[in-house]
């Protein structure tokens, strides 16, 4: 993949996959990296979720994440369960690395809490923003994850689209969630 992505998510929970789902929707080509052991956050561990809204008889939480998995492919986010090594996100151009060693680069990028945030999503490095319960420490439940990353991928969007041309051709954005 030498090619420059609009978006890569970091994460594949419930904040993981909604940012992937609206950055999708918006035609901004996320590329997600769940892990390779982790898929689907911690909700992948919880045999029953009874309070996620569109669910009057519960659902497990493994097939949740699965759900969610599948809305966000079907509008085009492309998935890697894969494990990343390190992240770059000092430059316009942000590099992740996965262990296969393959580099990614993105215009915008997604990286849910590895950093301070100076509003609800945005970080304090330009272009990558944060969601999920990495930055919310009170709440934790997955609709308040699902929402933040809905958050973070509308902010994405806005951020991408407020570039010019001749700067968006060398600028990225990541979200981590």
């Amino acid at each position: 993949m030498d090619d420059v992505r609009e978006v890569i998510v970091i994460g594949s929970g419930p904040a993981g996959y909604t940012a992937a789902l609206y950055t999708a929707r918006a035609q901004l080509r996320p590329l997600l990296f769940g892990s390779s052991i982790f898929v689907g956050g911690s909700l992948t561990t919880t045999t029953e979720v009874e309070n996620f809204p569109g669910f009057p008889a519960g659902i497990d939480g493994p097939d949740l994440m699965d759900n969610m998995r599948a809305q966000a492919e079907r509008f085009g986010a492309e998935m890697i369960d894969d494990d990343i090594v390190s992240v770059d996100l000092t430059g316009d151009i942000k590099e992740v690395t996965d262990s296969e060693i393959a580099e990614i680069k993105a215009e915008n990028g997604m990286l849910a809490g590895v950093v301070l945030r100076d509003t609800f999503t945005r970080t304090n490095l330009p272009g990558v923003f944060a969601a999920g319960d990495v930055v919310d420490h009170t709440y934790r439940q997955a609709i308040t994850a699902a929402g933040s990353g809905c958050q973070a991928a509308l902010d994405a969007e806005r951020y991408l689209a407020a570039l010019t041309d001749k700067r968006k051709a060398a600028a990225s954005v990541t979200v981590a969630a």
